[in-house]
């Protein structure tokens, strides 16, 4: 089924809607915003929800104003990058100065020789 109305009224509200077999409604709807400017949404709305696309995004005034707010408010001050420390030293690797350098593991260890 189709639905469409206009009111004619000074917001010069209209929407229109097509309803599918399968139940997903697709239509769009526009109005004149507070700012005198016409705002108009599309959307599809169904089995995988409600999907508007188009004018829905804060009005223009309303955007600029918000930044030109944000430019006054105070920064946090920028802190330097600093790299972590890179080990550089292999953990499991033995000083040249050690007693166990280079030599099989099971010398002077018994206990670990089980079988």
């Amino acid at each position: 089924g189709k639905f469409l109305y206009k009111t004619g009224d000074a917001g010069d509200h209209s929407r229109e809607e097509q309803i599918s077999s399968d139940g997903t409604v697709k239509g769009k709807y526009s109005y004149i915003d507070p700012n005198g400017e016409v705002r108009e949404v599309r959307y599809t709305a169904g089995v995988g929800g409600f999907k508007p696309e188009g004018d829905i995004s804060v009005d223009k005034k309303t955007a600029a104003e918000a930044a030109r707010i944000a430019e006054m408010a105070p920064k946090a001050p920028e802190v330097p990058v600093v790299p972590a420390p890179v080990r550089t030293v292999n953990p499991w690797a033995l000083p040249a100065g050690s007693i166990w350098y280079n030599r099989p593991l099971l010398v002077n260890r018994p206990w670990l020789r089980w079988w």
